[in-house]
């Protein structure tokens, strides 16, 4: 809430709302899932897609321990939601698509899933939705060290080491991650006859991955912020499933991603300015058939935006951002250059209990004529706290990936941006009083999306295919989730939540005729996980269930090539201690309890039961009196 000074022509800007980015801002009023510092440690062991995967309504397919995995929100493609650090959308310039395998989770990260995104506030590619992951500084903090060192079956090694520091003025926070695993886990290969217990060969992995993180106040009324990620990534390609398990493909990741961010405030509102580069390199080799590919990728952003707050609670922000794409890819046959262009606007209006917002958008590029992009929003809470309602409309779209444009043989150029409108409906209830030994919440949302002119690569010809805006799709369900949290005594809490997504998506038009009116492949009509977990002071007990309906895996929809549903269950145990500022602490996980055979796609295998073994070691630097 805006609260007038002393003076009659000031406002005194709350600090919340002045380092809320946009991204958050225009969303933080309605329902948004984040992922908190319990769910990383335990479910976030190797990466962002492990976290998603067991703590989130996220859909992922995993091609097998160690190797890539995508992420599907709403039924939605995987180049149809987006991934934004600090603000800098990471997707592949190429394809479209976030490998979230190599996106390491540590516990300064705050991860949220913003299922409302609206491409006038978050641009290109969020029909399903967006992950944001954000570094944060903690101005209380005076020196921390963090320490993790996991093994497990198929010889994983995995090292984790951070570091922070700092005073009320600087923070400086910095994490390294090293990974090395030969993952020649067991299966059974359920395309041999007979299906035999078999040995994943070729199927090696080693990561190194570094981020920091600086944070600066010069003055109360500027921020300053710098980060660096850079990540190496070797893999070995294995064999699928049915096949020769003989394989020579293997592939190398390297990436580096900079930022800066400048935040000043005014007498009436506040400035912000960010600019990231972006640069990119992937080799990919294959002895056998003589394949040596590689290609190398920038991108440069730049985004300055202004908000301004008005007496009478009405806030108005307005920007631009700058996009600059250059490729070297061996099959577009020549340097790729691409600029494009946004102007952003959008209004906040509160009113006791309610908050109205719209957000408009205008695309400048060298497509055809896109028209602008709007989204409005209404949010009520109820004066005890207790409920939450909120109700939105958002215009989306994806520009074509530079593969489907650029790629020879076969690229189109004249591609048109894919483009819909999603409408949610989201509710919220504190089932018990808010108390905080006993905590009841139950949420769900209901959407709709509709999506046109859908890329899809069709034959021209009986070798040469070519992408075209041939389909359409459109997606509903219902995301339902209730948490329990019981501070049974001053030391024990148990914690509990469900999360259940129905999901309907399917085809409503396409070049295909077959096609039409069924189900898009690979997206499970029902999911549903459920967490529990019993803390006390020196220990932990907790396990994860997750459960997967059948998925199509044709566009026919024929039942015989249809992937079966699964069970999934983990199970873990920890044992922490305090001495002073160090608390050291031992954690045992089994992952696949139940020892289950399932794909999440086809012909791709996935590990049966194993275990990891982590060490941890935390150590603080008491805060001082000032700050206590």
């Amino acid at each position: 809430m805006l609260m007038p000074s002393a003076k009659a022509d000031t406002l005194v800007l709350p600090e919340l709302e002045v380092q809320a980015s946009r991204e958050f801002f225009f969303v933080k009023d309605n329902k948004t899932y984040r992922l908190d510092s319990f769910r990383r440690q335990w479910y976030g062991n190797n990466h962002l897609g492990d976290l998603l995967q067991y703590s989130s309504f996220v859909h992922i397919n995993n091609y097998g321990m160690g190797a890539s995995s995508t992420f599907s929100i709403r039924g939605t493609a995987d180049d149809q939601s987006a991934v934004l650090w600090n603000g800098i959308n990471i997707r592949s310039l190429s394809l479209g698509s976030t490998d979230v395998s190599i996106i390491p989770v540590h516990e300064q990260d705050q991860i949220s899933v913003i299922t409302n995104s609206a491409s006038s506030i978050y641009g290109s590619g969020t029909f399903g939705g967006a992950i944001l992951i954000n570094n944060a500084a903690n101005w209380n903090n005076r020196f921390t060290l963090n320490g993790k060192y996991d093994f497990g079956n198929f010889n994983s090694h995995k090292g984790d080491l951070s570091l922070a520091a700092g005073n009320e003025k600087i923070q400086f926070q910095t994490y390294g991650t090293y990974h090395k695993a030969t993952n020649n886990f067991r299966y059974y290969d359920a395309y041999k006859p007979g299906q035999p217990l078999s040995v994943l060969q070729h199927n090696a992995l080693e990561n190194l991955a570094s981020i920091s993180n600086l944070f600066w106040r010069p003055t109360g009324k500027t921020l300053i912020q710098a980060g660096s990620w850079t990540q190496q990534k070797y893999k070995e390609i294995p064999a699928i499933m049915g096949g020769s398990p003989v394989s020579s493909k293997w592939q190398e990741d390297f990436t580096t991603k900079n930022y800066f961010y400048l935040q000043q405030q005014t007498r009436k509102g506040v400035w912000y300015n960010r600019a990231a580069l972006v640069y990119d390199r992937q080799l990919y080799s294959d002895s056998l058939f003589g394949i040596d590919a590689s290609y190398a990728m920038y991108k440069l952003t730049n985004s300055i935006n202004y908000r301004h707050y008005f007496k009478n609670r009405v806030i108005l922000d307005a920007g631009a951002d700058y996009y600059y794409d250059r490729a070297k890819i061996t099959n577009y046959h020549s340097i790729v250059n691409e600029h494009r262009a946004g102007l952003f606007a959008g209004v906040k209006y509160n009113k006791k209990e309610w908050t109205f917002s719209a957000s408009v958008r205008q695309e400048i590029h060298r497509y055809r004529y896109f028209r602008p992009l709007f989204s409005a929003e209404i949010v009520y809470n109820h004066p005890s706290g207790r409920i939450q309602t909120g109700i939105n409309y958002a215009d989306k779209y994806r520009i074509p990936d530079l593969n489907d444009k650029y790629w020879q043989p076969g690229g189109n150029p004249e591609l048109r941006p894919e483009n819909g409108w999603t409408l949610e409906w989201n509710q919220q209830f504190e089932l018990l009083p808010l108390h905080h030994k006993h905590q009841l919440q139950f949420s769900y949302s209901g959407y709709y999306t509709r999506i046109k002119d859908n890329i899809v690569w069709t034959p021209l010809t009986a070798t040469l295919w070519s992408p075209r805006n041939v389909k359409n799709t459109q997606h509903t369900g219902i995301e339902a989730r209730l948490s329990n949290m019981l501070q049974a005594t001053a030391t024990i809490r148990i914690h509990t939540s469900i999360l259940y997504h129905y999901n309907h998506s399917t085809v409503t038009k396409d070049y295909n005729p077959l096609s039409e009116g069924n189900f898009i492949r690979y997206k499970p009509q029902h999911s549903l996980k459920i967490n529990t977990s019993l803390e006390d002071r020196n220990f932990m007990l907790g396990f994860n269930y997750n459960y997967i309906s059948a998925r199509f895996t044709d566009e026919e929809n024929n039942p015989f090539y249809a992937l079966k549903a699964y069970h999934l269950l983990d199970m873990f145990i920890g044992f922490k201690l305090s001495y002073k500022s160090f608390t050291p602490q031992f954690q045992f996980q089994v992952n696949n309890l139940l020892n289950t055979r399932y794909e999440t796609i086809r012909s791709y295998a996935q590990p049966l039961r194993n275990f990891q073994i982590r060490i941890l070691f935390n150590y603080s630097t008491p805060k001082s009196k000032k700050n206590d």
